[in-house]
């Protein structure tokens, strides 16, 4: 993705000093509220962080089927460096998406 792309993509700005990681605190201090106040904000696509696109927040139906039906268009971001046996409660965890 392309930084014009990303800066496109609206969200909050970092908080100042923390930068992204603020965006990421603000998140598991309460995450449901935070992907409240991104939809209701922001839209329908939303960013955590304006101007980053490392987690990018798809809200609505039309988004979760173009997800979830077509998982090699997008990244997830629980997938780990490592090989986690198929089937397991590991990859069920990190995978529970698109895996």
């Amino acid at each position: 993705m392309s930084v014009s792309t990303a800066a496109a993509i609206p969200g909050p700005r970092g908080i100042p000093l923390l930068g992204n990681m603020g965006s990421t605190i603000r998140f598991f201090s309460d995450p449901i509220k935070c992907l409240r106040d991104l939809h209701s904000n922001y839209g329908r696509v939303a960013t955590d962080s304006k101007g980053n696109a490392a987690i990018v927040c798809l809200f609505g139906p039309e988004h979760n089927r173009a997800v979830l039906s077509e998982p090699n268009q997008f990244q997830n971001a629980a997938e780990l460096p490592i090989r986690i046996p198929q089937g397991s409660s590991l990859h069920r965890l990190t995978n529970f998406l698109v895996g």
